[in-house]
């Protein structure tokens, strides 16, 4: 099944009956006319073409991007070098692009890298339908006007369709929702002016008088003979599983208070200060098991620059308090303001792979991000303990110089956002110091930046 090519399909559509889209492999002998139906509903409804090949995932985008296949992306409302699996990778893909067009409500740091930014507007400047995963259809009203030069998504869209040769003619929202209930039984009876008189609608809801189905398939499935069908899927393992060379996994989450990439959330000030940082977690046991105690060495590894941590500060120092461009050359900077900011991420793969590798008894790694070292730190430390670091016993980068002297911020609350020069820390037995230390000299620098301590705080000085 990994082979084969995924299509969303299912009785939902037109030609169908259901209301349910079902998700089918292309090698579903049972898919194979309801495919046909569906792709010559949506063709005779357009009057187009419609082409059957799948089309490419954010990461494969990239790769055809990197591989000289995609010239040119429209990029609206998202932020892949933010939120890329490989940042580096994006990146690159990125500025490689012949032209880029990123359209959003702020400048994001994909649109850094575009040639033409298109400042659209925020949901509460435009009228409009949210659908929540409970299935349902809520109406957002208008409240007040774009600022600005910011247009309505639904104009900029049809500006491009009209340069490209489309006829498209949606005079206002509900023209295209109206378009939506044609093409789609499940919201056929949730009308515009319904949902201006109940305000929400929950899907399936297939008539006028029909109140909606917030509970679905009570008594049969959309189905011929109203049954269910299942199809087994043998169990995979991960790629990668636990062994006595790696004891741990580590998979990413969400949090509740920050969306995406932050873009939005991260401008808000209540929201940051509930979460102001990334978090991590790990089991009590395991953190025990780990060996860490009072003592033991903290080295770290040098950064390059923000490593995608502390953009809401920075973006308020440079842009909104001081009002430089993204193309100015501040004092000891090497680079333009944007590059500077904007400097990829260092990949630590190597360093760490081969240290782990080695046989050097590495007792704790923490990747030194939002909330800098004070708030990463611990995260590897049983309870109880803390950290003496020790301030000049590696060298700050300037950018972290710069900001700290034009926001006027005090040391504690640079070192609480930023990461100030060290990306990466290896927490070892004294012991194991020079050998560390030699070990590191093939792949980076390295430095003593403190110690272990029985404070259970972390003590800068």
């Amino acid at each position: 099944m990994r082979n084969k090519h995924y299509y969303l399909v299912g009785e939902g559509f037109p030609t169908g009956g259901g209301n349910i889209p079902l998700l089918h492999t292309q090698g579903c002998p049972s898919c194979g006319n309801r495919l046909a139906r569906i792709f010559k509903f949506f063709e005779d409804f357009w009057g187009t073409k419609l082409d059957k090949k799948p089309g490419l995932t954010v990461v494969e985008i990239m790769d055809q991007v990197i591989a000289k296949n995609l010239n040119g992306l429209y990029v609206m409302g998202e932020n892949p070098a933010m939120s890329d699996p490989d940042l580096n990778h994006a990146r690159k893909a990125l500025s490689s692009l012949d032209h880029m067009v990123v359209q959003d409500i702020f400048l994001t740091e994909t649109a850094l890298f575009a040639d033409v930014v298109l400042p659209a507007s925020a949901f509460p400047e435009k009228t409009g339908t949210f659908t929540n995963t409970d299935r349902r259809v809520q109406l957002g009203r208008q409240a007040v006007e774009p600022p600005g030069e910011a247009k309505q998504d639904l104009w900029i869209i049809q500006q491009i369709a009209h340069g490209m040769g489309l006829t498209w003619d949606y005079s206002e929202p509900k023209d295209v929702f109206e378009e939506m209930r044609q093409c789609m039984p499940s919201i056929s009876g949730i009308s515009w002016e319904r949902l201006e008189s109940e305000h929400s609608v929950t899907y399936p809801c297939t008539s006028n008088d029909d109140p909606g189905q917030p509970i679905i398939f009570t008594e049969d499935f959309p189905t011929q003979d109203g049954l269910a069908t299942f199809i087994p899927s043998p169990f995979i393992n991960a790629d990668e599983l636990p062994d006595n060379e790696f004891e741990y996994i580590l998979i990413t989450g969400r949090q509740l208070e920050h969306w995406h990439t932050g873009s939005m959330t991260r401008r808000a000030s209540m929201l940051n200060e509930i979460e102001p940082d990334p978090v991590s977690n790990m089991c009590l046991q395991d953190m025990q098991k780990i060996g860490v105690k009072e003592g033991d060495l903290i080295i770290g590894l040098p950064s390059n620059g923000l490593h995608t941590n502390g953009y809401s500060l920075a973006r308020k120092i440079f842009f909104d308090i001081s009002g430089f461009n993204v193309t100015d050359k501040l004092y000891t900077l090497e680079k333009n303001l944007g590059l500077t900011l904007l400097e990829p991420h260092i990949n630590y793969t190597n360093p760490v792979l081969s240290t782990i590798k080695s046989g050097i008894a590495i007792k704790g790694i923490a990747h030194i991000t939002g909330g800098g070292l004070v708030e990463n730190i611990p995260r590897i430390l049983p309870n109880g303990l803390g950290a003496q670091i020790n301030i000049g016993s590696w060298p700050i980068l300037p950018v972290f110089k710069l900001m700290q002297s034009i926001g006027n911020l005090d040391e504690s609350e640079m070192y609480k956002a930023f990461n100030m020069g060290i990306g990466m820390v290896f927490i070892i037995d004294p012991k194991d110091k020079q050998r560390l230390k030699n070990h590191l000299l093939q792949y980076t620098e390295s430095f003593l930046i403190g110690s272990v301590s029985n404070t259970g705080t972390i003590t800068i000085r």
